[in-house]
Order: C-alpha cells, then sequence, then structure tokens
C-alpha cells in the first residue's frame, strides 16, 4: 500500500479490484489501507458460507472459522463498491453477489452478466462490462482517500517490521542487489 501511494498519479482515483479469492483478499485489504473505490468480481461472502457450497456433504464450514468475511468487511465499507458477476457461475452463485450488494450501506452498484460463468464475464459482455467499470470509475467522488475501515493490529505491525528487516539482512548477501558480504581480515 505504500508503495501504491508512492507511484500513483495523485489527481487519479485509486481503486481496489479483487477477483474471486482477490475480491475476498481485497476486502481485507482495504480494511487497512485507503483506496478511493473498491471493484468485486465473481467474490464470496465468506470462507464458510463457499464451504457449505462446494463441500456440501461435508463439514468442512466448521474448519473455516471467520476467514474472509467478505459481507462483514462491506457492511463497514466508507468507500464507493462495484460489485460484478455471472448469473451462472458455477462456483460462487450469484445470490452471494447480491448479499454483497444489498449489505453494503456505501454507495454502490452491482452488474450481473447474463449467463456468465465465473471466469468468462470479459468474453459474455467485454463492452458493457468495461463501460459498467468506467461509469463507476467516472462517478467516484473525487475528494481523495476515505479512512480505512480498522488500524493495523500490533502484532501484525511488529511482524511486518520484523519480516522487513530479515528480508533487507537476506538481501544484503546477495550479489545481485549489489551488496556483497565480504569476510573481515585475517
Amino acid at each position: 500500500a505504500r508503495y501504491h501511494e508512492k507511484i500513483r498519479p495523485q489527481h487519479l482515483p485509486s481503486l481496489l479490484y479483487g477477483f474471486s479469492l482477490g475480491g475476498a483478499i481485497a476486502a481485507q485489504v482495504i480494511k487497512r489501507h485507503p483506496f478511493d473505490g473498491l471493484i468485486l468480481q465473481s467474490t464470496f461472502t465468506s470462507l464458510p458460507h463457499i464451504t457449505r457450497v462446494l463441500f456440501p456433504r461435508l463439514p468442512m464450514h466448521l474448519l473455516a472459522g471467520n476467514l474472509f468475511n467478505t459481507l462483514e468487511v462491506v457492511r463497514q465499507l466508507q468507500v464507493p463498491l462495484l460489485v460484478l458477476h455471472g448469473t451462472a457461475d458455477e462456483v460462487i452463485p450469484c445470490r452471494m453477489a447480491h448479499q454483497l450488494f444489498d449489505s453494503c450501506t456505501a454507495k454502490k452498484r452491482i452488474f450481473c452478466v447474463e449467463g456468465g460463468l465465473h471466469k468468462d464475464l470479459y468474453v459474455k459482455d467485454a463492452d458493457t462490462l468495461i463501460w459498467a467499470i468506467s461509469q463507476f470509475i467516472a462517478d467516484l467522488p473525487r475528494r481523495g482517500h476515505a479512512l480505512s475501515v480498522e488500524e493495523t493490529p500490533l502484532l501484525e505491525q511488529m511482524t511486518d517490521v520484523a519480516l522487513r528487516a530479515l528480508h533487507r539482512v537476506t538481501r544484503g548477501n546477495d550479489p545481485r542487489h549489489g551488496v556483497i558480504a565480504s569476510a573481515p581480515p585475517a
């Protein structure tokens, strides 16, 4: 997110776009990092919900916990949301797209591609899909970033700092990065 803020043109809106599991991950990201809008394509409501769909005869939902709760995120969302889904999605039922849309209290839009499957929305109706995304972007408020939904937990911040430091240390011994470790004089 810091890199994104550094490289993006400040006069353009900043969007987070997630497809399928990537949509559930995008929902988790937007809780902690500011963006101007969120687009979820073919995304499920929560891991327990989708495991019930994918494994109806096995109690896998009991093992899923409350991970990837996209529904809870969109309930608290403070930026505009666009939901894209195929009406014939064979992996994630279209009803989940409607649940995400209905649960969102922020400005929102939904576009369902008639007969669209999980991976073929751009094949089925690329022009209309691109138009829907363009309209969503054109209507985004030009006020800058909204506040994040929640702060990053302290343990996660500390883990991030430790992993970055470890990466710097290990990268320092890699000649491809321009730093070559040398042995102390004997």
